[in-house]
């Protein structure tokens, strides 16, 4: 005999909100109560999760994931792996590591004895060949006897081995199943069966996988990396989709019929027996409103749907409203944050000038008004990328012409930006500004002009000579003439100032 139970659950008077009764709450009570209980393909659905630990439990899994008549959903969860555990070093055992065995004494001993017999070997060796031929087999006995007790053998037995893995956590599949009862069942899968199972079911299960069943299909998959960190939460996100997974869902009773159509099953048996005229219109007027009455329950239900589908419309229009003015609202935010990371940029750079004036700004205040105090003032203020040279402070104490400090002062100042340049402190847009003033720029000397006048354009420093091979200028001789002679010294990281404020001798002006 099958007995099939029907509920049919009235909202609250005082609630216009759908409310949830069956499934929640009667389903639970039914399957806890010790007297009734589900029982599925000889798996009790009881709120515990299925567990496969071993191959034969597999089966249990095969019964509900093929049975045409089981409509919930089954969610499969893999075992976690295991990672690779820092070593604490403070924590290792350093008495545990094998201690060796003095043998020097032992080897010395060895030795003399194969001194011994090479010794007597070498005597006897005109007298009897004999010894001759066993001199070699003797040699490799005691060679052999000496290896032998040369290893090296511990005091103590080798320490235990070292766990160099841990495993991961396991997702609380337990809970998960517990609130799941009566909505789906959840399968746990151990390390040792993820092989098998994969193969059998085709599902390319990995380690910490968890994957939603309908029907033997997979309706979702989700790997460890995307609940490793929040087991919780993602475990509370799943509920509430497995929660809504059977809703409007077609479900098959077997041979079970509810009310209305188990009284028309038995009116329908009633008239195959003998009656009287009377009795079968009887059946029939009973037939008939039977039929109304189903006729009504399906209008309403279509009524229902309609209804449903009509505010599922609604919800799909404003849903459709609500993202095409999210695309709106981001679009405006990705135009505000470009503008703002605009603004902020330009800002920066604002900042940077301003700070490069006022340091600038700085720095001329103390410019020497004598030539002379040029090499301490330049020793004192950018020592850290420029080198001032002897051969430079005389070349600039003979120089008898006239003379702009202010434009050599710049010039010396913007040398010493270059060098931070190539040392990597200092940008190429900062590097400009220091130039902007008299348009300074780096320039190569002519290759055939350092060929030929070599000795005009070296300099030097501590009993090391250095090649002038760029240069900046300003000007001409009739008006401020200013040339820096110089180069770059990778091993110091300097620029080495060789010669100014005049011009060295070039092809075209060899004096």
């Amino acid at each position: 005999m099958e007995v099939g139970v029907r509920t049919i659950c009235s909202e609250p008077s005082d609630s216009t909100a759908p409310c949830e009764v069956f499934r929640p709450m009667i389903i639970p009570a039914l399957a806890q109560n010790p007297h009734v209980g589900f029982l599925k393909n000889g798996f009790l659905l009881n709120g515990k999760a299925m567990e496969i630990r071993k191959k034969s439990d597999i089966a249990y899994f095969d019964a509900l994931c093929h049975a045409a008549d089981f409509d919930m959903p089954l969610v499969v969860v893999a075992d976690s792996g295991t990672v690779q555990k820092k070593l604490d070093l403070e924590q290792l055992d350093v008495s545990a590591v094998p201690k060796l065995q003095p043998f020097s004494a032992e080897l010395s001993a060895h030795n003399d004895m194969l001194h011994f017999y090479d010794r007597n070997v070498r005597m006897n060796e005109a007298e009897s060949t004999v010894t001759k031929n066993l001199q070699q087999p003797l040699n490799r006995r005691v060679k052999r006897h000496v290896s032998s007790k040369m290893k090296l053998k511990p005091e103590a037995a080798s320490p235990a081995k070292v766990e160099t893995t841990e495993k991961l956590p396991v997702f609380p599949f337990e809970k998960l199943a517990e609130k799941l009862l009566g909505f789906g069942v959840v399968c746990f899968v151990e390390h040792r069966c993820l092989e098998e199972f994969s193969r059998k079911y085709k599902l390319a299960l990995q380690e910490g996988d968890m994957l939603i069943l309908r029907h033997g299909s997979t309706a979702e998959r989700y790997p460890y990396a995307q609940y490793a960190r929040d087991m919780d939460g993602f475990s509370r996100q799943r509920k509430q989709e497995l929660r809504q997974m059977l809703k409007r869902g077609a479900f098959t009773f077997g041979r079970i019929l509810f009310h209305s159509d188990a009284r028309l099953a038995v009116l329908q048996d009633s008239q195959q027996e003998t009656l009287s005229l009377e009795e079968r219109c009887r059946i029939l007027q009973q037939e008939n409103d039977e039929l109304k009455n189903q006729l009504k329950d399906f209008t309403q239900q279509n009524t229902d749907m309609r209804m449903n589908g009509e505010q599922l419309r609604i919800y799909q229009k404003q849903l459709a409203e609500k993202e095409a003015e999210l695309e709106r609202r981001n679009a405006a935010y990705q135009v505000l944050e470009q503008e703002y990371d605009s603004k902020k940029n330009s800002y920066q750079q604002s900042t940077e000038i301003v700070q490069f004036y006022r340091e600038k700004a700085d720095i001329a205040a103390t410019f020497p008004t004598d030539k002379e105090a040029i090499p301490e003032w330049a020793e004192k203020h950018f020592s850290d990328s420029l080198i001032f040279t002897q051969r430079a402070r005389n070349s600039l104490r003979k120089f008898s012409s006239k003379l702009d400090l202010a434009v050599i002062c710049d010039g010396i100042l913007y040398l010493s930006a270059y060098g931070k340049f190539r040392q990597g402190n200092l940008s190429e847009e900062l590097l400009e500004l220091y130039g902007q003033r008299y348009c300074w720029d780096v320039s190569r000397c002519g290759a055939e002009t350092l060929r030929v006048h070599r000795e005009d354009y070296l300099a030097q420093v501590d009993d090391r000579k250095y090649l002038l091979d760029m240069h900046i200028k300003y000007g001409i001789k009739a008006k401020g003439l200013a040339r820096l002679y110089f180069c770059w010294n990778e091993e110091l990281q300097k620029i080495v100032l060789g010669y100014l404020p005049s011009h060295l001798p070039t092809l075209k002006n060899p004096t």
